[in-house]
C-alpha cells in the first residue's frame, strides 16, 4: 500500500473533481496494489458503505482502488490501516517468494489493523486460502514480470512500490 497524502477537500457535487483529486493524491495508483489505475478505478470507501453508511461522504474515508482490489476488499476488511495515516511500507514488510509464486507480508506489530491489512494484501496478491483464481494469477504474474530484470528482491519491491516499472 502506498502512503497517500490527502488534501483538504470540501465535498463537491461534481464527482469528476473528487475523482481527479483522489488520482492526484494517490499519484494515479490504486491505494492497495499500487498499480497505475488509468481508467480502471473505483471510489473506495475504506470503511465500507454497508457497515458505515455515516462515512459515505467523509473525505478521509475515500480512496481510489482498481476494480480488482475493490471487489476483493468488499466490506470484509473495515479494520485496516488507512494509507493516509500510516506509512504502511515501514510497518509491513513485503517479500517475493518466487519459489512458491507468492508475496509474503509480515510485521512485528501485533495491532489488529496491521493484521487485517496483511490479511487483505495477502488475499489480493496471493488469492484465497492458497487457491489462486485466474485474476489472482494474472495479478501475481504482472507483479513478477515487472520485477524480473531488477537486481535484488529488495530493489525490485522498492521500485515496484514507487511505480518505477518498465513500460510506465
Amino acid at each position: 500500500m502506498i502512503r497517500v497524502r490527502k488534501t483538504k477537500q470540501a465535498f463537491a457535487e461534481n464527482n469528476e473533481n473528487i475523482n481527479q483529486q483522489l488520482l492526484d493524491d494517490q499519484y494515479g495508483k490504486c491505494c492497495y496494489c499500487e498499480r497505475l489505475v488509468d481508467t480502471d478505478f473505483q471510489i473506495e470507501h475504506l470503511q465500507s458503505q454497508h457497515n458505515h453508511p455515516e462515512l459515505i461522504n467523509d473525505w478521509d474515508n475515500l480512496y481510489l482502488a482498481c476494480s480488482y482490489c475493490n471487489s476483493h476488499k468488499s466490506d470484509s476488511f473495515d479494520n485496516i490501516m488507512a494509507p493516509s495515516k500510516y506509512n504502511v511500507e515501514e510497518i509491513i514488510k513485503q517479500e517475493d517468494d518466487s519459489k512458491n509464486s507468492k508475496v509474503i507480508f509480515s510485521s512485528n506489530n501485533e495491532d489488529e489493523k496491521v493484521k487485517q491489512t496483511i490479511k487483505l494484501l495477502s488475499l489480493l496478491f496471493n488469492g484465497k486460502d492458497g487457491l489462486r483464481k485466474t485474476k489472482a494469477n494474472i495479478f501475481y504474474k504482472s507483479y513478477r514480470d515487472e520485477n524480473e530484470l531488477l537486481p535484488t528482491p529488495y530493489c525490485r519491491l522498492s521500485l515496484w512500490r514507487r511505480g518505477e516499472r518498465s513500460g510506465y
